[in-house]
């Protein structure tokens, strides 16, 4: 063999071996759920904050009738998709981030109604558990209201590995449990009641949904979700201060990701 076959084979060979080292480190890193490259992003409404945020990335296609927004990400890809309103449109849209785009990450913003005084208007919160609080088979096992059978109690729990990432990249943000239902809380015993029944913070319409349908496809989550209207605040709060949170939480958004291995 001459000089030339001989360093263009010994080229080829390390070029080979090479990828091959960063296909098994990629894959060990995937199994272990530490290396985070595709992130999806699911909000109900609040499309215009990200549109606002990153209006010289977005790279917009149609799946399965949600809109679909892809943002390179410095080393990572962000799929944003609008579910719109309530639990089952949100959980529709998070599995078609699934199994379209295979995310290693599900990440859901928004705003939010407060069920405590202390929790005021624009403070944002990392969600702990959340609670499907109109889901009730009680009439038929006796099972607590808001209660899956697989699961141990009525709380679904959030990946925490990414809630002490928060965290740690939030220190004053609290965390929280979100009291979810397809119902658009505004009454302010209600809220008190939804408090006092379930140990929850905030409500919205569609945390469970989406964390639901990330059980079980075995994906990470992460939810951040900012006061639009506090617990004696109504519509008019709420129309009055949606546009703030929600640029409010996807800065925050922002940040985490910006800082996420």
């Amino acid at each position: 063999m001459d000089n030339y076959s001989s360093n263009y084979l010994a080229f080829t060979l390390r070029i080979y071996t090479n990828e091959v080292f960063f296909c098994f480190n990629y894959y060990c890193l995937k199994v272990k759920g530490e290396y985070i490259k595709k992130i999806g992003l699911v909000t109900a409404v609040e499309i215009a904050s990200v549109m606002k945020k990153y209006a010289d990335s977005l790279v917009k296609e149609e799946v399965k009738g949600f809109d679909v927004y892809s943002i390179d990400f410095r080393d990572k890809i962000m799929y944003v998709a609008q579910s719109g309103v309530g639990e089952i449109r949100a959980a529709a849209c998070t599995q078609m981030l699934i199994s379209r785009f295979d995310v290693d990450l599900v990440v859901n913003f928004g705003v939010v109604g407060a069920l405590r005084d202390e929790i005021k208007l624009l403070n944002s919160c990392i969600v702990g558990k959340i609670v499907h609080y109109d889901m009730d088979t009680s009439a038929v096992d006796n099972c607590e209201v808001g209660r899956y059978l697989e699961y141990d109690d009525i709380y679904l729990r959030t990946t925490k590995k990414y809630v002490e990432m928060a965290i740690k990249h939030n220190p004053n943000m609290r965390v929280v449990t979100c009291a979810s239902a397809d119902k658009f809380v505004v009454d302010a015993e209600k809220k008190k009641e939804i408090a006092g029944l379930f140990d929850a913070d905030i409500c919205d319409m569609e945390s469970a949904g989406i964390i639901l349908v990330c059980d079980k496809n075995k994906v990470p989550n992460l939810f951040i979700k900012t006061i639009s209207d506090s617990i004696q605040g109504g519509r008019a709060e709420f129309r009055e201060y949606m546009e703030k949170a929600a640029d409010t939480c996807i800065d925050i958004i922002n940040s985490i990701i910006v800082n996420m291995k």
